[in-house]
């Protein structure tokens, strides 16, 4: 896939400039480089807490997106022991990077399974035809039944098969002593996230593993560690699900274009610069909460609840979107933003989504029937060019669930957040979404009008 390659060599002279701009400026000063660590460990943590409970994993994002649930209760102690535990490992494959050394092996791996999952415990699982099940999870061993996903056509995927896992484990950890150190970190890194990830070797816990060892390699090729941004995690499903046609170079891009926020802060803190970015106080106040109390069971959806959360998560979001978005409007000629929902039958096609959750217009039992919000954004006629002029939009949707909402985007701005309803959205997550969906549609502009525009 020639295009692949090309932008993934594009990608990679981007990251060794970025790189050989960090080199010149170190030695790094000892408290600039403890800050540093400080604020990749509080993003590491923060948003491997956010993406899927306590972090994303393949097969939980697939199920999640494929049968529209999590796959386990949110905020159990479970979870919150598992948060903490998860910080362990960082610390722990970080030790391990620091001793050139040291060989990566088996039992390490096991090792970091058995550390995250903290201690046995039953999970709902299928079995390979496809029916639910419960599985008792094991620590630091590798499965003794297979794993599957069902895919959206409806098939049955399967990981290695138990009885190949050891083999395949084997000739993982040979090709990483033997070949490791021949690709571009970048690409080694990545290969080794994706190869562990297809081989499944756990009843859990695969997924966060799989982001420890990439994380190990580039530590141990002294670059710094990239952050799966939880805003970002269906550009993450996108770039691994291409990898599984045979696409590897667009995950090895993912990897390196993640990498390049991290050199860009690492660059700052060698300066002396601040590298404390916009909603950081709120992510480390979210943390220590996790980190000290289990938080109450989520909560269904009731009428005060669903009123509650339009106010104080929905409604800022869509408010400071729409003024954002404002710095689109002067490229194109006109601007739409139409409103819409679904369910709510005893609804008046003249109401609007506002008026919708007024519970002093409305009476509660019309709160409920509500299923999905919508925003959608048209920009009509491109005014810098006048020979192949187009169109931009996007949609933004709320999905109200009986225990959960979501808040998801087209597949090509990549935002997909669930959160149960007694958790609203912090500031930091909204401008992390608004970041996001800004960046995307000015990239999709840019490419536009220089693909319509020879000159």
């Amino acid at each position: 896939m020639p295009a692949s390659k090309d932008k993934l060599e594009t990608t990679l002279h981007q990251v060794d400039l970025k790189t050989a701009e960090l080199a010149d400026l170190k030695p790094i000063k000892p408290e600039d480089s403890e800050r540093l660590w400080k604020k990749f460990r509080l993003e590491w943590n923060y948003n491997s807490n956010h993406i899927e409970g306590n972090t994303l994993t393949y097969s939980e994002t697939e199920l999640l997106l494929i049968f529209d649930q999590t796959p386990a209760e949110p905020h159990t102690l479970r979870e919150l022991e598992e948060m903490k535990a998860h910080d362990v490992a960082v610390a722990l494959i970080r030790q391990w990077a620091a001793d050139p050394e040291r060989e990566l092996s088996e039992a390490d791996i096991r090792s970091l399974n058995e550390t995250i999952l903290v201690r046995p415990f039953w999970k709902e699982a299928v079995t390979p035809d496809g029916q639910s099940t419960r599985r008792l999870i094991s620590v630091g061993e590798y499965k003794k039944q297979p794993n599957s996903v069902r895919l959206p056509n409806g098939e049955m995927f399967h990981y290695t098969a138990p009885e190949e896992v050891k083999r395949e484990m084997g000739e993982l950890i040979d090709w990483y002593r033997t070949e490791g150190g021949k690709d571009h970190p970048v690409v080694t890194a990545a290969l080794l996230h994706y190869r562990f990830v297809r081989v499944h070797p756990f009843d859990d816990g695969n997924g966060r593993i799989s982001r420890l060892l990439l994380n190990y390699h580039l530590l141990r090729n002294e670059l710094p560690p990239i952050v799966i941004k939880s805003a970002d995690k269906q550009n993450y499903l996108f770039a691994l699900q291409r990898a599984d046609v045979g696409d590897l170079d667009a995950f090895c891009t993912y990897v390196a274009e993640q990498l390049h926020w991290s050199l860009e802060l690492s660059i700052k803190a060698a300066k002396g610069e601040s590298v404390e970015e916009v909603g950081d106080w709120e992510k480390e106040v979210e943390l220590i909460l996790k980190n000290n109390q289990l938080q109450e069971a989520s909560m269904p959806k009731i009428p005060e609840i669903i009123i509650k959360i339009y106010y104080d998560s929905i409604k800022p979001f869509i408010g400071k979107l729409k003024l954002k978005l404002l710095k689109i409007d002067p490229l194109f000629h006109y601007k739409e933003i139409i409103e819409d929902y679904k369910g709510g039958q005893n609804f008046s096609p003249k109401d609007d989504v506002q008026l919708l959750f007024d519970a002093t217009e409305l009476g509660h039992a019309n709160i409920l029937d509500i299923d999905e919000l919508s925003w959608q954004f048209f920009w009509k006629g491109y005014k810098f060019n006048n020979t192949n002029s187009f169109d931009l939009n996007f949609k933004i949707t709320i999905s109200l669930k009986p225990f959960n909402y979501r808040i998801f985007s087209n597949d090509f701005i990549g935002i997909d957040i669930e959160k149960p309803y007694n958790m609203q959205l912090a500031i930091s997550e909204i401008n992390d979404m608004i970041d996001i969906i800004g960046r995307v549609l000015a990239s999709n502009i840019q490419k536009r009008s220089e693909s319509s525009n020879p000159n």
